[in-house]
């Protein structure tokens, strides 16, 4: 439980990069209903787990975007209480971004975290500085970041290194390769990982023009490995033909991204190396992105059929729900949902299966104290789990945030804001502000630095 709250420690200031909605795609169904069909679960199991990290507990939301907290203080629960996990206070730039993360745990350790940006706004690097004392910091990780030129808030390069025993080494690092044709349509996207020195692509995506100059066939293919051989292979995961769309701008890069904004399938045939086909059809609104998909499959001379409904809700919020049938009698259903308050919190996150007769749910509860002028003040995080095979439910604690010493960024020059003109701010040596030194204390500047009076 404390490592939870120790990541949630950097969420939980509303100063995160903006984030997407990451519902269940009609594509991710359609593999699942391929799953179902050949027996294996793994592939599901798998992508569940990865969904997981869709229930981030913070976004920006215009509110957000111009008041932040100056402080944020985190606590994990205790079984009986709250425990007090550390203390985080944050400096900006006029656009709201955090330019400077100062985090001191309740075990005196110090992390200072410095952002770059680029002028569009997007994360250019992110260099982290430990430190016991407070005053002698030493490095901890750096990341870069690199964007697509026209898709400027997708990555291309992501260079992470990490500081082990007085040097740099190579931690998580990746490209992604967009190749456009001479229409600038986008042909391929190939992701690779960084691997003993060398970029090996791990899965890539692959786009075929009609003579209307829309995408007509698209294939998806993952490098897998073979356990038994030890041998490296390419698998077909996705291949779709005679595509219709609804809309598309040729800029397709990520399969799951054919279904919402600006490239969005009406129809299309997938058939995979296993000989199972399946015709889908989607229908949206002409108000929003909500849309209806249907998968249909005869294997044997059975039919197979899916559906998806997808519902957009306020701030970037969204109520997923989906079944599959086999002869008209339904197998699975599953919903998710997950809502968001006015000024990005995340106020609940549902994922919930039925199978037969039986319910599991897990859902990440957040509740929102508001202080007198509306502004959020203590945020709780809960998990609640339920499943009535067993006839079992129980709420647990996670997570409790207090913010404070709103700034509102937009004002320029106020506290918090990076600004040379501005008045240096102190803190002592468990890194809680210090409104005037005394002489001959020793105090800690906002880069950091170690300064006596």
């Amino acid at each position: 439980m404390r490592n939870f709250t120790k990541f949630a420690l950097g969420l939980a200031a509303m100063v995160a990069m903006p984030a997407s909605a990451a519902p269940l795609s009609p594509l991710q169904m359609m593999k699942d209903v391929k799953t179902s069909l050949s027996g294996n679960n793994s592939v599901k199991e798998m992508r569940k787990a990865a969904r997981k990290n869709a229930t981030e507990i913070m976004r920006m939301s215009e509110l957000a975007k111009k008041m932040k907290p100056g402080t944020v203080k985190t606590f994990g629960w205790d079984e009986e209480e709250w425990m007090p996990d550390g203390t985080t206070k944050y400096t900006y730039d006029v656009a709201g971004h955090v330019t400077v993360e100062y985090a001191t745990s309740e075990d005196g350790l110090v992390s200072k975290t410095v952002y770059e940006y680029y002028p569009d706004g997007m994360l250019k690097s992110k260099i982290s500085t430990v430190s016991e004392d407070g005053i002698n910091f030493e490095n901890y990780s750096k990341n870069e970041f690199e964007y697509d030129p026209i898709l400027t808030d997708v990555i291309t390069d992501r260079k992470e290194l990490i500081w082990v025993e007085g040097e740099w080494q190579n931690g998580n690092c990746y490209k992604r390769i967009i190749t456009r044709d001479e229409k600038g349509n986008i042909t391929s996207s190939v992701i690779a990982v960084l691997f003993q020195g060398e970029y090996d692509p791990t899965q890539k995506l692959e786009i075929v023009y009609g003579e209307d100059g829309k995408a007509a066939e698209i294939t998806e293919k993952i490098l897998n490995r073979d356990y038994y051989t030890d041998e490296y292979y390419w698998e077909q995961d996705i291949h779709l033909t005679d595509i219709v769309w609804d809309r598309t701008d040729g800029q397709i890069y990520d399969a799951e991204e054919i279904f919402l904004g600006n490239n969005r399938i009406a129809s299309a045939h997938s058939e995979d190396e296993d000989d199972i086909a399946i015709d889908m059809t989607v229908k949206y609104s002409d108000d929003n992105d909500a849309y209806t998909a249907t998968m249909n499959a005869v294997v044997d001379g059975e039919a197979i059929t899916g559906t998806a409904e997808y519902t957009p809700l306020d701030n970037d919020g969204y109520i997923l729900v989906t079944a599959t049938y086999h002869n008209d009698w339904q197998l699975t259903a599953t919903r998710e949902e997950c809502r968001y308050d006015d000024w990005g919190l995340q106020t609940l996150s549902l994922e919930s299966e039925t199978e037969g007769l039986s319910t599991y749910s897990q859902s990440i509860i957040g509740e929102v104290e508001y202080d007198k002028d509306g502004k959020p003040e203590v945020y709780t995080v809960s998990v609640n789990v339920y499943d009535d095979e067993i006839d079992y439910e129980e709420t647990t604690y996670m997570m409790r945030a207090e913010f404070s010493d709103y700034i509102d960024v937009t004002s320029g020059s106020c506290p918090g804001v990076v600004d040379e003109a501005a008045p240096e701010r102190y803190f002592n040596l468990q890194g809680m502000p210090v409104d005037v030194p005394e002489k001959g204390r020793i105090v800690v500047t906002e880069s950091g630095a170690k300064k006596k009076f």
